[in-house]
Formats: structure tokens, C-alpha cells, sequence
């Protein structure tokens, strides 16, 4: 559901499609994890991130349980993911939620993702916070 927030695939013609990339949805996941919402642990990792068009190296909490998670919905179909490169030449990863995750999700019930309400906040016409 965290990547659906941000990052889904087009269902018409005349819709846009949004991704979201792979630092930002980590940074969001170690809120998560923080807030008791997802329970997975992390460990700091020395990440590249880029910014106004140059890198640097920071130390980020990654959760390689979650990360993990991300790749066996890939597997599945549910969540894609394209591989692209920032202003300085580094590749970078973005992920979108497909057709079928997102049918899958509506079979999911809404009162599991109640509390990643709480935690991360979506400006959008659903958003009621």
C-alpha cells in the first residue's frame, strides 16, 4: 500500500502514471518501521543521494526485510520497477504499483491500512487528515 500512495500505473489512456523512487520510499519505510506500523528491522547503510544535480554519500536506515518484501511483489507481478539515472549519472531505481497489485489491493480490506494513514500523508482528494 506504501508504494500505491505514490507510485501507481495508468488505468486509462488519459491518466498519468507516478512512481516513486527508491530512497524516498526507504526513507518512508523507516518511518514506518518507527512508528510501529511495519514491523521490519533496518541497519544504516551508506546510500548515494543525489541533489540539485550532485551526489553525496549519506548514512540511511534500509530495511532489507522490506526491500526483500518489494522484490518477491515484483516477482508476483503486483509492483513494477524501472531502473533510470539522476542529473549526475547515478542509477536509481522508482517503483509503481501495476494493474493487477492494484486489484489485488482493493480485495484487501481498507481498515489494514488505517494506521499508514497516520504515519505518511498523501495530498490528495482521498485524504481526510
Amino acid at each position: 500500500r506504501l508504494i500505491s500512495l505514490y507510485g501507481s500505473c495508468a488505468q486509462r489512456p488519459s491518466d498519468q502514471e507516478t512512481w516513486i523512487r527508491s530512497t524516498p520510499l526507504a526513507v518512508l519505510t523507516y518511518e514506518c518501521i518507527s512508528a510501529g506500523v511495519l514491523d521490519f528491522d533496518y541497519a544504516p547503510v551508506l546510500t548515494d543521494v543525489s541533489y540539485g544535480g550532485s551526489s553525496k554519500k549519506v548514512w540511511l536506515n534500509i530495511s532489507q526485510e522490506a526491500q526483500t518484501a518489494i522484490d518477491e511483489l515484483r516477482m508476483y507481478g503486483l509492483v513494477r520497477v524501472v531502473r533510470m539515472y539522476t542529473v549526475d549519472y547515478k542509477p536509481t531505481t522508482a517503483f509503481q504499483v501495476s494493474e493487477a497489485g492494484l486489484k489485488m489491493m482493493k480485495v484487501v480490506p481498507t481498515a489494514l491500512f488505517d494506521e499508514l494513514k497516520h504515519v505518511v500523508y498523501v495530498p490528495d482528494k482521498e485524504n481526510t487528515f
